[in-house]
């Protein structure tokens, strides 16, 4: 009995890792969806990660002071031939934390995925990871501090227009 009862809580726990604690409530057409829209955001990272390896999209450096801010954003564009933006690369900092977090963009402006890499004076280290449906929504989510005892970083703030950067990075 008790066995058998170990092999089901087992079996609960191996399902409950696999789909994230917030998919697990969701019906199983929405978590076929979430998949789908995973997949997706997956084959635009790949796709523009090839891009920029191959120089097939040409990255523009930028920094901008934002109102109020204590410290400069840094932010490199990359285009492709038409000018469109597939992905953003935004770093700042202060004092005691610094963050990069990259945006990836479809071929039609929609931000699909965002990666952040954090890191702070106390030593901790965190990566972020957002996944985004067609439509802007945030499908999946995961976080992992991978060193340190943990800071208070907050979430990956999307950038969902590629058209309007400027704005956004500053909010």
């Amino acid at each position: 009995m008790i066995s058998r009862l170990l092999s089901i809580a087992v079996m609960l726990l191996s399902c409950a890792a696999g789909t994230g604690a917030a998919q697990g409530a969701r019906p199983a057409s929405s978590r076929s969806a979430a998949a789908r829209d995973v997949a997706s955001a997956r084959a635009v990272y790949t796709e523009v990660e090839q891009a920029i390896a191959a120089k097939r999209l040409v990255p523009r450096d930028t920094t901008l002071a934002c109102d109020g801010a204590p410290f400069d954003v840094s932010v490199t564009r990359y285009a492709d031939v038409s000018g469109r933006i597939r992905m953003l690369s935004v770093g700042a900092g202060s004092d005691d934390q610094s963050q990069t977090t990259r945006y990836y963009y479809d071929a039609g402006g929609r931000l699909r995925f965002a990666i952040a890499t954090r890191g702070a004076v106390n030593g901790t280290r965190e990566d972020e990871r957002a996944w985004y449906s067609p439509s802007g929504g945030v499908v999946r989510r995961v976080s992992q501090t991978t060193a340190g005892l943990g800071y208070p970083f907050g979430e990956i703030r999307a950038i969902p227009n590629a058209r309007g950067w400027e704005i956004d990075v500053c909010r």
